[in-house]
């Protein structure tokens, strides 16, 4: 139905962002790297772009939820194994660059 396609768009449109920080951990960048970085502020423009206003603020917390709630972290460790805290780590640090 409508929500299948809805999640299945949702999924199409992050997959490129997934592999953004995916391709930066598997060269080696720390997620306070500017390519790490990079993939976090595309990832915050989606959600304001898509979702809702999503300031620096409220991408910090999105961050620390996925290493914080289970149900996060098992969708990011099943798309890649270490996703989840790096991408927290990396929001966190883009962040940071813009406070």
């Amino acid at each position: 139905g409508i929500r299948d396609k809805l999640v299945t768009g949702v999924q199409t449109c992050a997959l490129p962002i997934y592999q953004l920080f995916i391709d930066a951990m598997l060269a080696g960048y720390p997620p306070d790297s500017q390519p790490a970085k990079n993939a976090a502020e595309e990832h915050r423009r989606q959600i304001d772009k898509w979702f809702y206003e999503c300031s620096y603020d409220m991408h910090t917390g999105l961050g620390e939820m996925y290493v914080a709630d289970a149900r996060f972290t098992q969708h990011y460790e099943a798309i890649h194994p270490g996703l989840a805290k790096y991408v927290s780590d990396a929001i966190i640090a883009n962040a940071l660059d813009h406070m």
